[in-house]
């Protein structure tokens, strides 16, 4: 008998050379072959893959991730398969872990085996740590395949032919979700695209309705959002895992719409599920501050810092103790506990100094305490970390008015609308402009206001009062022209106030 098998390690890419190298240098000690399926690169992955030491296939994208997957499993020749992206890495100190496992005679007596996924996520997310177990080490079977075009599985078919589907312990570190900005959205819309086809096919499935969710979250569609988690709820078809993250994220959506009491609901029902479902006491929490329910928020942010994931669940969060603290102390705060709130500050900027909302939350008690210069300090080292959010220029030039010199408080205000580009800090730079008496430099800011004003008519009367002082008629008629459409665009007609009889 030989004493050992064989381990091919397949990729599927597309334009990964930034991440490609780190990933297959953490495995290739390990592996007998590589394989990537190239999905139409043009960065240069495939020279890549292959001075690697890889084995390239060339696969035409035909929008289904499963596909694609499957393509790199033909190709593999190895008597065990583990599934790779670029954007993972195998984590140091796990070879000897993967050999006893896929061991002729011996190993850990499964077909195949789940591997801990840790993501760090982005966006209003960004300091959480999400844990997910996938089958992604196992036999080289044509039975096991990969179904779905996208969040695609392989474990379904796994069981369908008999499989045994056991715990590994090895865990791989996933960057793919710590993407920002264009690239975070571009993502996403691409996932909604084949989510969309797969829910065409499977209109009912509670899963792809759960990934619609999650999809339409990202791209900041709350209502959608609200709609495909209770359509996934309702389907009946979620582990009791999945079944608690979808009341939880469930709950985060109607708490972005407003919907507070609907989000405590929620965030409630998820704990009923799961007593273990970190982030539902977050979203209780914030939903709390927001019916103004200060102590029982405390209490749900004291609750999150006690928790602690279950160990087996397939889906689970690390805890935030970052986010906690600050919830906490943003319930003090509005509490009027002002001395807790600033020691709940303290701590969250110190589990998390690399995060902005520790040191505004600390600046906000420091204002409440009258300590305007350690507010100062704390705006300023948040602005440092998140130069774009505009409240926190807004608040440190509000708290520059009071002492600052009107030429310090322009050159703040010229940086925060560099930095934004929000209309709410170009009315703040035109009327600091306008009191050092440059009126042409207050007429541009008010025009660059007006990009993005959401009371455009008070804008426009403005600068039509501007110019008019300054003799432009023509430029005044101009504003007081688009005041008028304005108007008569909201206007109601006559006909529409009169109810049929």
């Amino acid at each position: 008998m030989s004493t050992r098998h064989s381990l091919s390690v397949c990729y599927i890419a597309k334009n990964e050379s930034d991440n490609l190298a780190r990933s297959i240098a953490s495995i290739a000690s390990v592996a007998d072959e590589i394989i990537v399926a190239d999905t139409g690169s043009c960065d240069g992955t495939q020279d890549l893959a292959r001075s690697l030491g890889a084995r390239l296939i060339d696969i035409q994208w035909t929008d289904d991730f499963s596909q694609a997957r499957n393509a790199s499993l033909e190709a593999a020749s190895g008597d065990w398969v583990l599934c790779l992206d670029g954007d993972e890495r195998f984590e140091t100190g796990q070879n000897k872990t993967l050999r006893r496992l896929i061991r002729p005679g011996g190993g850990g007596g499964g077909d195949a085996y789940t591997v801990c996924l840790v993501s760090r996520l982005a966006g209003d997310q960004t300091g959480q740590v999400y844990e997910h177990l996938y089958p992604r080490l196992f036999r080289n079977r044509p039975s096991y395949r990969f179904r779905g075009r996208v969040h695609e599985q392989i474990g379904p078919s796994i069981m369908q032919a008999g499989g045994k589907i056991k715990p590994s312990g090895l865990r791989i570190d996933h960057t793919g979700y710590t993407l920002q900005g264009d690239a975070r959205l571009a993502k996403s819309r691409r996932n909604l695209t084949l989510l969309l086809l797969d829910e065409n096919d499977n209109p009912h499935d509670g899963l792809i309705q759960y990934h619609l969710g999650e999809t339409y979250s990202v791209l900041s569609d709350n209502v959608r959002a609200v709609l495909a988690y209770e359509n996934a709820i309702r389907s009946g078809e979620l582990s009791m895992n999945h079944m608690s993250f979808a009341h939880q994220n469930l709950a985060a959506a109607e708490n972005k719409l407003g919907n507070h009491r609907e989000a405590e609901e929620h965030a409630r029902q998820a704990i009923r599920i799961d007593r273990t479902a970190g982030p539902a006491y977050l979203i209780l929490a914030s939903a709390l501050i927001r019916l103004g329910s200060y102590d029982e928020a405390v209490r749900a942010a004291d609750r999150h810092l006690k928790v602690k994931p279950g160990a087996h669940a397939a889906v689970r969060f690390r805890p935030d103790p970052a986010k906690a603290w600050f919830l906490k102390g943003e319930a003090l705060l509005r509490g009027k506990r002002v001395d807790e709130a600033l020691e709940s500050a303290e701590k969250s900027v110190h589990a998390a100094p690399g995060l902005a909302a520790g040191y505004r939350l600390r600046a906000r008690v420091h204002i409440a305490t009258g300590e305007a210069l350690r507010a100062e300090a704390d705006w300023k080292k948040a602005l440092s970390i998140d130069p774009r959010d505009p409240t926190t220029w807004q608040a440190l030039l509000t708290l520059q008015t009071r002492s600052g010199t009107p030429a310090a408080l322009l050159s703040t205000a010229d940086r925060a609308v560099a930095a934004t580009g929000h209309p709410s800090l170009f009315e703040i730079q035109a009327s600091l402009r306008l009191q050092s008496g440059d009126q042409t430099g207050a007429i541009q800011s008010f025009e660059s206001a007006l990009r993005g004003s959401s009371d455009p008519a008070r804008i426009h009367r403005l600068l039509a009062g501007l110019h008019h002082r300054n003799g432009h008629a023509e430029r005044a008629r101009y504003h007081f022209d688009q005041i008028n459409q304005i108007v008569s665009s909201t206007v109601i007609p006559s006909h529409e106030h009169q109810k049929t009889p």
